[in-house]
This record gives C-alpha cells, structure tokens and sequence, in this order.
C-alpha cells in the first residue's frame, strides 16, 4: 500500500514539474520518463531536507490556485489555459 501512496506521489511531482517547465520549440520540456527516473534517484541520494522542500513545492502548487486566480480545483484539475495562468502567476509572484 506505501509503495502504491509513493508512486503516485512521485507521478504527481511528474505531473508538477512538466506543467511548470513545458516543452516549447526550442526548448525541450521535463521528459516524464527520465523525470520518474531522477525522482527515484533523488529520493535515495539527497538529503532530506531538499527532499522537504520539493514536496512542500508540489504541495503549494497543486493547493495554490485560488491564490494565482485560477480557480478553486487543485491545480491538476484545471484545463490546460489554467493551469498555465496558474504556473504564470506563481512566476510572478514576489
């Protein structure tokens, strides 16, 4: 059951990072393939309190939202305009 609760843990991050560093014509995105892969990798190696840090981030973006003015779903529920004003706004943020 707790390796099920990581994987989709580790597919939520996935999602999170390629919605926030999208593939553009000259700019390769995040590849889902090797992004699982340097999870898992990152998991083992890094230190826990980087590891904190970047569960907290997907935490804040996927509740932040309504804070951005995209909504009030969590932010992988939103259409695909949303969410990039979602990512746009969390960018501008100061």
């Amino acid at each position: 059951m707790r390796s099920i609760a990581r994987r989709r843990w580790r597919r939520t991050k996935v999602r999170v990072l390629s919605a926030i560093i999208p593939a553009t014509g000259s700019v390769p995105g995040v590849d889902p393939e090797r992004c699982t892969e340097f999870l898992a990798r990152y998991r083992r190696e890094a230190p826990f309190l980087p590891r904190l840090a970047l569960n907290l981030s997907v935490l804040v973006f996927l509740i932040s939202p309504p804070l951005t003015g995209a909504g009030l779903r969590p932010a992988l529920a939103l259409s695909p305009d949303r969410l990039e004003h979602h990512c746009e706004g969390l960018g501008r943020h100061r």
